[in-house]
């Protein structure tokens, strides 16, 4: 804890909500103000410029940004063009036309295919959001405008999360509008005042429901939807309290621009964006954040943004800038996900937006002007490149067998031959149609720690120890589904290792929920196991808190998706050593004197394990596991932790026995229980809710003193034993073989 606890104490983007192969699905990877997440297709693209079929959609026909392609599972495409949404099939032959009335308002934005349903939005005079069949009948139809509500021009693609469709939208002020699927019922509307700037350039749905948006000023904010829609308050509000988290990377206005984000979930859910210097207008910095959207790293670089953010299969970055003069044309970048630069590709592009996408097999797809080109990620080296007959600003799509399908400017449809295989398995686990036997595990650190402790540091044998013997009857479980949470950082880019709770609580919605997702795609039951160490506890205990509405009911609580929560030396009623550290010096067995002794050597030990990362006294984690702080009391209720979860508390006890010499004759008190040096007995056994099981690891240690008299005056002498000798203290247990094992078979044998 503050000076004395040791280090012992995942934008636009959507991850498809689909997993019945019966259903046409809209492929996610598409980019310009829709559903991006990586940019990475699981088919095999074209490996040569062969065409399939050249196609004019529609005359004169104008595909300004954002406007994008969609197929389905059965290879047919999707395009809108001006007041019209076509349909054509995998070879060219068009199925049917919509025409959108009134024909002010021409189809925009990419259509989303949610099972066998097709939504998109008409905009321009007037503002619709459509639902048809896919065979082209109208279901509904629904204006968008409210009352005498501002302009809505800057229109996102719609999202669906469960029976809700959801439309951001953009003018003098952020807003997100709610619609029943289904029905069409509008069921209302929110509008955010704080956004810097209210120009929207990006926005999209994560795991969670947490939907990113992204601003031309440099704005990137969290917001979790059904929360949003759920909370009783009045639709207009000023303040932030519904934003989950939200960071300004620059100040200015279109000089600064954030671009679309990318999510990679195989990293930690890291976010990438890239952003223009407003200190260097010749820079723009790649930025990686985290899952409440602080800086993991940055790297300058010259050009500015221009485009969207690939990750490949292997977890390299793609990109591509601008130049700055003297030179000219655009550079394509690759980085990995650590923030080195792997190689560049410099050409003489066209003055417009460039599109980027990836296959399995590592081939870049860029358009970019009149230009359709082929790089291998490997080495940036060109593999074929393809003139257009006009200029594109559409993000190209494959389609389950390869196919590379773009439109240009004026209306024209490219079909490029792909590799004919079809995708197949689009999950990340459990291809080979296995399904797992455990459920992913999420690992807190605690205060003064780092999530790399379970990777390579002194906590990494409890996470070898959970894969090992997961994999001994399921070879295939993935080593991300056991997970070190990040705390994430702070602003000036310094870990947040004691930082608040409720704050660095707020990332695990999304941890969660992710791998949540990710196991019941692949078979699983859909929960998550939570093992955590000291401040890591609590932290579990805000992110379960944070999942109920009404204390007084069940019946509003967001899902939680856990099963088990384990909570290991976590200080429920706070940590003694606080208290020492405020002067209470409460903590009597020992004494005054002897206390203080301790408690420097307790100091001494633990700076001297991570110098640095110290603790301080009043850090915002400090002041909250002080016994009797206001946070303490906040979660102290057991409705506050819910039922259907199972709680397992862990901790040393040491019991010590202290004696010396008095006035000549031995004086030795009986064995006092000192918990584990920093949180007592009776604080990491209790929970507002009984606990499954309680499990104590005794210890003990011996504390001699002496009373003499020298030079006329009595002093009192108190040795403490060398901490490193002694086995279950605070900042050791979790290296004690017992406890690893411990821990590994409540996750294993428990299991339903």
């Amino acid at each position: 804890m503050p000076r004395i606890l040791s280090a012992v104490v995942l934008t636009v983007c959507f991850f498809s909500a689909f997993s019945s192969p019966s259903f046409a699905e809209t492929s996610y990877h598409t980019f310009l103000g829709d559903f991006q997440r990586t940019g990475f297709y699981y088919a095999k693209g074209p490996s040569v410029p062969e065409l399939n079929f050249k196609l004019k959609i529609i005359e004169n026909a104008n595909f300004p940004f954002p406007y994008g392609v969609v197929t389905d599972n059965s290879g047919n495409i999707y395009v809108p063009a001006r007041y019209k949404l076509f349909k054509y099939s995998p070879s060219g032959e068009k199925i049917w036309e919509y025409a959108v009335e009134p024909q002010s308002s021409w189809a925009m934005f990419t259509p989303l295919i949610y099972e066998d349903k097709l939504y998109f939005i008409a905009s321009y005079a007037t503002h619709h959001l459509f639902r048809l069949d896919l065979n082209g009948n109208l279901i509904w139809k629904k204006d968008l405008k409210l009352g005498s509500e501002l302009d809505l021009s800057f229109l996102a693609s719609p999202i669906i999360v469960g029976d809700i469709v959801y439309v951001p939208s953009s003018s003098s002020v952020f807003s997100i509008r709610a619609y029943n699927k289904d029905s069409g019922d509008f069921l209302g509307v929110r509008y955010f005042t704080g956004f810097s700037g209210p120009y929207l350039n990006a926005s999209g749905v994560l795991a969670s429901s947490n939907l990113l948006v992204s601003t031309i000023t440099g704005e990137i904010s969290g917001i979790n939807l059904k929360r949003v829609f759920n909370e009783d308050i009045n639709p207009v509000f000023k303040t932030h309290t519904l934003y989950l988290y939200r960071n300004t990377f620059q100040q200015g206005f279109n000089t600064n621009k954030l671009t679309l984000p990318s999510l990679d979930l195989s990293n930690n859910s890291r976010t990438y964006v890239l952003v223009n210097n407003a200190k260097n207008s010749k820079e723009a910095e790649l930025l990686a954040l985290n899952e409440v959207l602080q800086k993991d790293w940055g790297v300058l670089i010259e050009g500015t943004t221009s485009g969207n953010i690939v990750i490949g299969k292997e977890g390299n970055i793609y990109f591509e800038l601008k130049n700055v003069l003297p030179k000219t044309g655009n550079t394509i970048y690759s980085y990995t996900k650590d923030g080195v630069r792997r190689w560049s590709y410099e050409y003489e592009g066209e003055n417009s937006l460039p599109n980027m996408i990836i296959d399995s097999r590592g081939v870049l797809y860029i358009v970019s002007g009149k230009e359709v080109f082929a790089l291998s990620s490997k080495d940036g080296f060109l593999l074929w490149e393809y003139e257009l007959d006009n200029y594109s600003e559409v993000t190209p799509v494959l389609d389950n067998l390869g196919n590379l399908l773009v439109v240009d400017n004026k209306g024209n449809l490219y079909s490029f031959k792909g590799s004919g295989e079809y995708a197949g398995c689009k999950r990340r686990f459990y291809c080979n149609g296995d399904t797992p036997k455990h459920r992913p595990v999420v690992l807190v650190h605690g205060l003064g720690g780092s999530f790399n402790d379970w990777l390579t540091g002194n906590k990494r044998e409890v996470r070898d120890l959970i894969l090992q013997k997961y994999r001994e009857d399921d070879p295939n479980f993935p080593d991300e589904w056991v997970y070190g949470y990040n705390y994430g950082y702070d602003y000036q880019g310094n870990y947040n290792y004691e930082g608040d709770v409720i704050m660095i609580a707020r990332g695990m919605l999304e941890t969660v929920n992710r791998l949540s997702k990710e196991s019941l795609d692949a078979g699983g039951d859909g929960r998550v196991d939570l093992v955590g160490f000291s401040l890591g506890g609590l932290v579990i205990r805000q992110y379960l808190a944070d999942t109920v509405g009404d204390t007084n009911t069940t019946e509003d609580d967001y899902t939680h998706n856990v099963d088990k929560a384990i909570l290991i030396a976590t200080p429920n009623k706070g940590s003694w050593v606080m208290a020492v550290d405020e002067g209470l010096k409460s903590f009597t067995i020992l004494g005054t004197l002897i206390e203080a002794g301790l408690v420097e050597a307790v100091e001494t030990y633990q700076q001297n394990i991570n110098p640095e990362q110290p603790i301080h006294a009043h850090s915002p984690a400090s002041l909250q596991v002080t016994p009797g702080s206001d946070f303490l009391k906040s979660i102290d209720n057991p409705n506050l932790l819910p039922e259907d979860v199972d709680y397992y508390t862990m901790g040393a006890n040491l019991r010590a026995r202290r004696g010396g010499v008095l006035y000549g004759f031995d004086a030795w008190t009986d064995y006092a229980e000192l918990g584990d040096l920093a949180v007592e007995k009776e604080s990491f056994e209790y929970l507002p809710r009984t606990a499954k099981q309680n499990i104590v690891y005794d210890d003990t240690m011996v504390i001699k003193w002496e009373l003499a008299e020298q030079d006329n005056m009595w002093t009192i002498r108190a040795e403490v034993p060398n901490l490193e000798t002694v086995k279950k203290v605070h900042w050791n247990i979790m290296q004690t073989p017992e406890v690893r094992e411990t821990i590994s078979n409540i996750l294993i044998n428990d299991e339903n």
